[in-house]
């Protein structure tokens, strides 16, 4: 068991010094942000502040499809211009956070079965079938 620690750790160090960053790690590992500084720490590695990765960074701004986008654009005029409604609003009607609204309407949110029910609900329309023909 101890190998198995041991070796995760030093895992977890290589992947640090390798560029990942330490939120990334702990999510992998399905440990807490404070649990991987501390093995850090203990396997002697110095954790620095890190700018993000130019390659992540730039696909983290585009849509996941073209698809993606245009449903967020449904959204955003739905949302804005029939219903009037601000995020906040939109998003206690379809009990999503506001950051899911956000990341729907820019089209960086992988929508699921039950999200794409929930929009079409919320556009009063009858199934998922008439949400996704204008897309």
């Amino acid at each position: 068991m101890l190998d198995e620690i041991s070796e995760r750790n030093q895992q977890i160090a290589q992947k640090y010094l390798e560029g990942r960053s330490a939120p990334s790690i702990a999510r992998d590992h399905g440990l807490s942000l404070s649990s991987v500084r501390v093995i850090l720490r203990e396997q002697g590695v110095t954790a620095s502040k890190r700018s993000p990765r130019p390659d992540i960074v730039e696909a983290e701004k585009k849509p996941i499809s073209i698809k993606h986008k245009k449903i967020g654009e449904r959204l955003i005029y739905y949302r804005s211009m029939t219903k009037g409604q601000g995020r906040a609003e939109a998003s206690r009607k379809l009990g999503w956070s506001t950051q899911k609204i956000a990341m729907t309407e820019s089209g960086k949110h992988d929508l699921t079965l039950t999200d794409l029910e929930d929009l079409a609900s919320y556009m009063g329309l009858n199934n998922i079938t008439e949400l996704l023909q204008s897309v």
